[in-house]
């Protein structure tokens, strides 16, 4: 079973990308982490520039890999949005001029 805010990210965006590190990676089940596989409007994508994502680690404090790669893939792709739900990697993501939006701020989209 889908977790109940899939079908509200499919109305708010039409594509949705996860990084190689946001997939789950751990053996204990996560909800949601299989369906999210089979999702069509999910895809992955590699970081092209792995060297700025290693760059972002060792200059940021409690910045976590995944944050780091989602924002250098926003940036690579020219990205209209992130979602982002960290207060630190939403500011980082703000400082590199990328428009971020948390998980309230879709269902809130969703909404209106």
């Amino acid at each position: 079973m889908y977790p109940s805010f899939f079908p509200t990210l499919t109305l708010a965006f039409s594509v949705g990308l996860l990084t190689i590190e946001a997939q789950p990676q751990t053996t204990k089940p996560i909800p949601g982490a299989e369906e999210v596989k089979t999702l069509s409007w999910i895809q992955t994508k590699p970081i092209g520039n792995v060297q700025k994502v290693n760059e972002i680690l060792n200059s940021q404090r409690n910045i976590h890999r995944g944050e780091a790669e989602a924002i250098i893939l926003a940036l690579e792709l020219n990205a209209d949005i992130l979602l982002m739900d960290e207060r630190k990697g939403r500011a980082l993501a703000v400082s590199y001029n990328l428009k971020v939006i948390g998980l309230l701020g879709v269902l809130l989209e969703a909404k209106n």
